[in-house]
């Protein structure tokens, strides 16, 4: 018999404190273990258990107002380091990624792109600014003040499974503000980043109809890859975040769910 993952059908996911009770409750597991296993879990609430258990865990977690499944653990991914994409090639049947800046490109079907995630993300810096004011007197006067610069980014996360190694999972990451949009669709500089970025998710998912969509992306387009005027929360605080989050869409697009 395989080993089962459980997930949870919807983000944002449940609170560590009801994980940490159920899988206490019906995992058959210490309690401080379990709260260890909590706070480890986001959408992937318990990994590598045997079925029976994994059952009556993703039972209890629909019980308490969390729906959540089993699915066999292969389709959990191990990701590490996504790898930063500046050019794409599309044509009718394939993605082209070059995975190296002079190399040639790993081609991938279509039908083979997973998931297609986006996120924003917000960068303040703060610097002090100090002026200086001279009164009629002769007398300087100065004054000091603190600055908070706000920027905002959107990075797509893709995951695919090349033609050449079809065991793989590839893993790469399009930056708006590093990604050269003239050498992939022949944009000018006429557009704003918001534009071609939009332009390029938009063709990418009309292309990879099979592919998982996040909410998130879907309402960043709808958006005009504006995060603030988003209906759907399309922030994430780290890198560590947006990771687990897609992990979990990946898991589930292998498992065949939508």
């Amino acid at each position: 018999m395989s080993l089962q993952a459980v997930v949870v059908d919807r983000y944002p996911w449940p609170e560590r404190g009801l994980v940490a009770a159920v899988l206490a409750q019906h995992a058959g597991v210490p309690e401080p273990v379990a709260r260890k296993l909590a706070q480890r879990a986001g959408g992937i609430v318990w990994e590598n258990a045997p079925q029976p258990a994994a059952e009556a865990v993703a039972r209890a977690m629909s019980a308490q107002g969390s729906p959540a499944r089993t699915i066999d653990q292969s389709c959990v991914p191990t990701l590490g380091q996504p790898r930063r994409v500046h050019v794409l090639k599309l044509d009718d049947e394939h993605l082209g990624i070059p995975l190296k800046y002079n190399g040639p490109p790993e081609w991938v079907a279509w039908n083979d792109v997973l998931v297609i995630s986006c996120g924003a993300f917000k960068t303040e810096t703060t610097r002090t600014i100090q002026t200086q004011t001279h009164l009629i007197h002769g007398e300087i006067v100065s004054d000091e003040r603190v600055q908070v610069d706000l920027t905002r980014s959107i990075a797509a996360d893709l995951f695919a499974v090349p033609l050449a190694d079809r065991t793989q999972l590839l893993h790469v990451r399009l930056s708006s503000d590093e990604f050269n949009y003239a050498l992939t669709m022949g944009s000018t500089i006429h557009e704003s980043w918001r534009e071609k970025f939009a332009v390029l998710i938009a063709k990418l998912g009309l292309r990879a109809e099979r592919a998982l969509i996040s909410p998130q992306t879907e309402a960043l387009l709808a958006a005009g890859m504006l995060p603030q005027n988003c209906p759907v929360d399309s922030y994430f605080d780290s890198d560590e975040e947006f990771a687990a989050y897609n992990r979990w869409l990946v898991a589930r697009a292998r498992a065949g769910i939508k």
